[in-house]
This record gives structure tokens, C-alpha cells and sequence, in this order.
């Protein structure tokens, strides 16, 4: 892929897979040579270039669990049995 640019790589990519992009910008980190980026959509590119995507720390990844009622802070929370699981296998 030809790419002067992680913004052009980055657009070059979501050609090919359309939810690719909105996942590298809202999720992900990036490392470039070494060096990691919050932003590195305007990062120069060379043709040898290692770029390594990166789960950004503290981010929250999988769906709020649903509370069944009002909650009383004086009771533990009961979490609804339908919410998706908090961990995959």
C-alpha cells in the first residue's frame, strides 16, 4: 500500500474495509517507528515504515450492563441476566 501519510494509510484502508476507520479513531493508538501517537493522522510515512495500532489504556470496551429498576444505594446492584457478557470466552 502506498501511503506518504497515517491519514492516507489510514483512508487507503478504510477502502477495503469500511468499518476499519471509525474503529483506528475512536479505539486505538498508534505507534509509528517506535514513536506512539494520540494523533497521528499528519505522522509522515516512509516506504519501510512500522506502524503498530494499539488498544488505547482506560477506554471502555464492551457495552454498560442494564440495571433492572431503581436503583437503592443502600442494595447492591442486580445486573439484567439479558445484558451481553462483560467478558468473551
Amino acid at each position: 500500500m502506498e501511503a506518504n501519510t497515517f491519514r492516507r494509510m489510514v483512508l487507503e484502508l478504510q477502502s477495503r474495509f469500511p468499518r476499519l476507520g471509525r474503529q483506528i479513531e475512536e479505539s486505538m493508538a498508534v505507534a509509528i517507528e517506535g514513536d506512539i501517537f494520540r494523533d497521528a493522522y499528519q505522522a509522515q510515512l516512509g516506504p519501510e515504515s512500522e506502524i503498530y495500532l494499539i488498544p488505547k489504556i482506560g477506554r471502555r470496551t464492551f457495552p454498560k450492563p442494564r440495571l433492572r429498576g431503581n436503583h437503592d444505594p443502600r442494595r447492591p446492584r442486580q445486573i439484567d441476566p439479558r445484558s451481553p457478557p462483560l467478558l468473551s470466552p
